[in-house]
């Protein structure tokens, strides 16, 4: 808009009657006669001297621009606070209308005269466009505080006619209807139509975008956060992405048909439309983890994320939050290592899912493979999913077959297919690196030698072979076949001749207690001078061989005669069948079969031999003490004492005072029995635990191994750092090295400095002078 400034000339002037005449003709709001009278009068005295048009113009510019500010806008503001916008919108409208017409006569006049116009619109005269420029000059100069709030009641409520809340069943907006009019509500038709007017007569006031457009954006963003909220909450069962296309085209064609300015509307569509995918986005990454959690139910979900992701910038803020999420919830010292690894295994299936190149794995995995290297039990926990019988995720990859072999960067065999990485993905030192590699070679990349899960299965396959009762081998056999294919055979040989064990016992137990054979020693072996103890109990043996099996606890349990005498049978059988072959008797492993007579009724009990052995005691004696049955049994107090608790839980035991046990032989016992409904009690938990040698243990075992290693690189070289030593460890002691770490061979040293074999001074550790 372009306002020139009058050329004044000498002799040209205009007396105040003159400019009076002017406001009456163009500005006054009194009857159509009088303005036509006093235009027709104006236009002579134009006409006589065309030179004045020129001051009239500036004149009625400035009474113009006083009337909107002292009496037009005051008057609109008011009447839109107290809720009137569409009576405010109305008057507004009539006033422009009339002073356009007006306008209208006084441009033909001056261009009739050919008296330039002071008013130009893109290098065009246009006196009515001068009107409008200076009514938004004057509205938005006393713009009033809260005209917004009034502004987006009446939006509110016109989009309440244009779309009322409709429900499906599944508890979601309908989408269908696009906004159609509903004839059958006459108030909606009503109010729908009076908006309509109101938004088409301030478009041609050109105060709709100024008045109205951030309401109608901020509505826009509004109703958009609601709908996507409720999608979000809905669940990640079903995809969501194509009904909010769906429905976001309907509300912008509602709000075209409202607003009527379907050019804007459609100008600002591709930013509403990425509006909602980032906000929709957003939501999703906030239940991230939880969809990773429900994973694989969860695809829907999961391809709704991917394909917002494409569509904008967020891959940062998903791997921020993600990470969070999971050092928040996930890795924590109260979460079982079982779930950890699950969560794991889901997280990797979901982000390859989302995002097959490989970067969200690597960048949200690395934490929780650095936190399950540092849990103690996370190699157990692999190990006992991997051979899980329920088939856990981990034993599903097993089932898969081998390990597929990440290509290497010079094979371009697939390069027609090949994408790059994403440009807006956080840096990784090997990004891709879990794009093809399986979940098991991830996990025991971990430690980054098949070593230690293959010693950790050795050891639960040494568990589970001494625990079952049977001599069923081919569940042990099946996962053992897989894990051959993953690990390969060498690695798993001494696990082969654990199995062939199992085999061997069961055959030699046949065997020894075959008729055949009791024959044969009756027939070679003279009679006994005396019968045989009443006491006496047949023996079923498995027998290792010790230099495959992994180490056991070392635990002592001296067994009564009887116990003895059977086992002494059993050694002569076993060396009379394998000539100069004898057997080394773990006393404290094994099951013993026990029937329990009690008052008018009898329990039978599987049990360990230390509990069997304490239940035979009180065969002979009804009171024993703690002192006197470990000094007999050779079995520490301490550990006596949880073992008694099992015949006391069972009420065969009572114990009148702090360790003071007495056989319960009233009918007590035979209650407490049937209360437990005949059946054997769980055993405690350190009854349950593993015979072989902890995992602490057994690293205390192989550094002690390395102190003579380590002895001789001092003797030889005076002293040496931590660093030099672990390096010449794993150089010449090799078997074990590569598994202790820095902090555990430091704290080695450290003891054998308390312990003074050492000494530490200058970060160098040297020997004692003798």
């Amino acid at each position: 808009m372009e306002i020139e400034e009058p050329r004044m000339s000498a002799g040209t002037s205009t007396g105040p009657g003159l400019l009076q005449l002017a406001e009456t003709a163009y500005l006054s709001e009194g009857g159509a006669e009088q303005r036509t009278a006093a235009e027709t009068q104006l236009e002579s005295a134009c006409r006589a001297a065309p030179a004045r048009l020129q001051l009239l113009q500036a004149g009625l510019t400035h009474q113009l621009r006083r009337q909107l500010l002292t009496r037009h806008a005051p008057a609109f503001w008011r009447r839109l606070l107290d809720g009137q916008l569409p009576a405010a919108v109305d008057s507004l409208y009539e006033l422009v209308t009339a002073r356009a017409a007006a306008l209208t006569r006084l441009q033909t006049l001056c261009e009739q005269l050919q008296v330039p116009l002071l008013c130009r619109r893109d290098g065009v005269p246009d006196l009515p466009a001068l009107h409008l420029h200076l009514l938004e000059s004057a509205l938005f100069s006393q713009l009033a505080p809260g005209f917004a709030d009034a502004v987006r009641e009446f939006f509110e409520r016109a989009m309440a006619a244009l779309r009322p809340d409709r429900e499906d069943e599944d508890g979601e907006e309908e989408e269908e209807d696009g906004g159609e009019d509903r004839e059958e509500d006459p108030a909606a038709a009503a109010l729908l139509a009076e908006s309509r007017r109101v938004c088409r007569r301030l478009s041609e006031l050109r105060l709709l975008g100024p008045l109205a457009g951030g309401v109608v954006a901020d509505l826009i963003c509004r109703q958009m956060a609601a709908r996507v909220d409720a999608v979000c909450q809905a669940g990640f069962t079903r995809g969501a992405v194509g009904r909010l296309d769906t429905w976001c085209e309907a509300l912008l064609a509602d709000w075209r048909r409202l607003l009527g300015d379907a050019a804007e509307l459609e100008a600002v569509r591709p930013r509403a439309v990425a509006f909602m995918y980032q906000m929709f986005a957003r939501r999703r990454i906030a239940q991230l983890f939880d969809i990773i959690v429900d994973f694989p139910d969860s695809g829907p979900a999961l391809e709704d994320l991917r394909v917002c992701l494409q569509r904008s910038r967020l891959r940062s803020e998903l791997v921020t939050s993600l990470r969070k999420a999971v050092a928040t919830r996930l890795l924590h010292p109260a979460a079982n290592t079982e779930d950890i690894l699950s969560a794991y295994v889901s997280a990797v299936r979901a982000l390859r899912l989302l995002e097959p190149s490989g970067v969200l794995v690597d960048l949200v995995g690395e934490p929780i493979r650095q936190y399950l290297r540092g849990r103690e039990d996370t190699v157990r926990c692999i190990v006992a999913s991997l051979t899980e019988e329920g088939g856990g995720p981990l034993a599903e990859e097993l089932v898969r077959g081998e390990p597929v072999a990440p290509p290497a960067d010079s094979d371009m065999t697939d390069w027609q297919t090949w994408t790059p990485y994403p440009r807006d993905a956080p840096p990784a030192p090997d990004a891709g690196a879990s794009s093809q590699a399986d979940i098991i070679s991830m996990l025991v990349n971990i430690y980054g030698s098949k070593n230690t899960f293959v010693k950790e299965y050795r050891k639960l396959l040494a568990d589970r072979i001494l625990k079952q009762a049977t001599y069923d081998l081919d569940r042990e056999l099946k996962y053992l076949e897989l894990l051959k294919r993953r690990f390969g055979d060498a690695e798993l040989h001494e696990c082969d001749v654990m199995l062939k064990d199992l085999f061997n016992s069961h055959r030699i137990n046949w065997h020894i207690h075959s008729e055949e054979s009791r024959r044969l020693r009756r027939q070679t072996e003279p009679p006994p001078a005396a019968p045989a103890a009443p006491d006496s109990f047949p023996v079923h043996s498995l027998i290792l061989s010790a230099q495959f099996w992994p180490d056991f606890r070392e635990e002592t349990l001296a067994l009564p005669e009887s116990y003895e005498r059977c086992l002494e049978e059993y050694t002569r059988e076993y060396q009379t069948l394998k000539g100069n072959r004898t057997l080394c008797w773990k006393r404290h492993l094994g099951t013993v079969e026990l029937e329990v007579e009690l008052p008018g009724r009898t329990l039978t009990l599987s049990v360990t031999p230390v509990h069997a052995v304490i239940l035979h005691h009180f065969q002979s004696r009804p009171a024993w003490t703690a002192a006197e049955l470990g000094q007999v049994m050779k079995v520490p107090v301490s550990a006596l004492r949880r073992k008694v608790a099992f015949w006391l839980s069972q009420g065969i035991l009572t114990e009148p005072s702090p360790d003071h046990y007495r056989l319960n032989e009233g009918s007590g016992a035979a209650a407490a029995a049937a209360a437990s409904g005949g059946e054997p009690a769980a055993l405690l938990e350190d009854d349950a635990d593993s015979p072989m040698t902890s995992t602490e243990d057994q690293k205390e075992r192989d550094l002690e191994v390395f102190w003579n290693y380590i002895v001789g690189m001092l003797t030889n070289l005076a002293s040496l750092p931590l660093e030099r030593i672990q390096a010449m460890l794993r150089l010449f002691a090799m078997d074990g090295a590569e598994q202790c770490s820095t902090q555990e061979l430091r704290a080695f040293l450290d003891k054998k400095v308390k312990q003074h074999k050492l000494l530490f001074s200058g970060g160098l550790y040297r020997l004692p002078k003798p």
